[in-house]
């Protein structure tokens, strides 16, 4: 028997992004399994959804299940808000598409500046891999 149920996501401030209700299953071993990739792509025939009757859809943090946005915990709210490049606010770089800065450090070639995406990163319209640094 698997379980289904409702739980809600929240976005990390300063995203203004609202919450959003999600479903969220619980599988069994009877689950429809991808043999290829040992994903579980279905529950199984005899799914039990737990009730939703109880949440209070203004409030939904008053009955539990309080969970921070996948969105934001990666980073990828930030990269949406940036247009998916970004220039790093710790090595003052451009040309970052992922959530972490992987930009090489200036005097220090084999290390990367490793900085997370935040409120003060800007975004970077300038063409190609990666803009030069600023003064």
């Amino acid at each position: 028997m698997c379980i289904s149920s409702v739980l809600h996501h929240h976005h990390v401030p300063p995203c203004p992004r609202p919450l959003a209700f999600v479903t969220h299953c619980l599988y069994c071993p009877d689950a429809t399994v991808n043999p290829l990739t040992s994903e579980v792509v279905a529950p199984c025939a005899n799914v039990v959804y737990t009730p939703d009757h109880g949440v209070n859809y203004d409030d939904p943090c008053s009955t539990g299940g309080c969970i921070v946005s996948p969105q934001c915990s990666t980073g990828t709210c930030r990269l949406q808000d940036l247009g998916g490049r970004w220039v790093c606010c710790a090595c003052r770089r451009g040309g970052n598409v992922y959530r972490t800065c992987t930009n090489r450090k200036v005097g220090s070639p084999d290390t990367f500046c490793y900085h997370d995406v935040c409120q003060t990163c800007k975004p970077d319209g300038s063409p190609g891999k990666e803009s030069t640094l600023s003064s």
